[in-house]
């Protein structure tokens, strides 16, 4: 589920805000949630921002961040609650271009 406020925790990193589902739900070792937190941050353009927290992010990328949390789990279906609420323009047309292209892709890549 994609949240319009992104609902990310202040207080934790890029990464471990996409790890928690992971943490959560998952049994798997911190080396192999660690490749699927940098796999899923790629397909949304955020690689490299692990260790960046919320407040150091835009509103684009916090919700790229959130699309990322999402998806982390491979869910079979991802519900979006207005993503693109509250951005500018010019980030909401990057949301909105990036959803209907590629968000299948993003949930789940070609092989």
């Amino acid at each position: 589920m994609l949240f319009q406020g992104s609902a990310l925790f202040d207080s934790k990193t890029v990464e471990q805000n996409v790890m928690f589902p992971l943490d959560m739900f998952t049994t798997s070792s911190y080396a192999e949630k660690l490749k699927r937190v940098n796999e899923v941050l790629e397909r949304v353009n955020l690689k490299d921002s692990n260790k960046k927290f919320p407040a150091e992010l835009s509103g684009g990328m916090k919700k790229r961040v959130g699309i990322a949390r999402a998806i982390v789990l491979n869910p079979k279906y991802l519900f979006c609650d207005e993503p693109n609420s509250g951005l500018d323009p010019l980030t909401s047309l990057v949301i909105d271009n990036s959803s209907r292209k590629s968000l299948l892709n993003i949930i789940s890549p070609p092989s």
